[in-house]
């Protein structure tokens, strides 16, 4: 469902109880205890806890990979054109070597 990291606890405002919204790959809940949720592929549809923010879907895979109790994570803004770019680049990178497998296999 999502990943669940732990450190210094967040603090509230007014609470950490809203209305259920919808939840997306990668929405950050913080709910009462401060502890942070990053919602994962099999993430709720909808959540009642605050979001402060979303993963972009370039670092879910790092995130993935991160060991429970060894790894630090970090959070960093970004605009959306700076995440759709990444993802872009990604993608090419991954067709690129798909391609290369794919012509070492023909030229066997």
């Amino acid at each position: 469902m999502g990943y669940r990291l732990t450190g210094t606890a967040l603090m509230h405002n007014k609470g950490a109880d809203i209305l259920s919204q919808g939840l997306a790959l990668g929405q950050i809940q913080v709910p009462a205890d401060g502890q942070p949720i990053v919602m994962m592929p099999d993430h709720p549809t909808t959540g009642g806890y605050t979001s402060i923010g979303t993963v972009i879907r370039v670092d879910l895979p790092f995130l993935a990979q991160a060991e429970p109790g060894q790894s630090e994570i970090h959070f960093a803004p970004i605009t959306v054109p700076s995440a759709q770019q990444l993802l872009v680049d990604i993608h090419e990178k991954l067709k690129s070597a798909l391609k290369i497998q794919e012509e070492s296999w023909l030229n066997l």
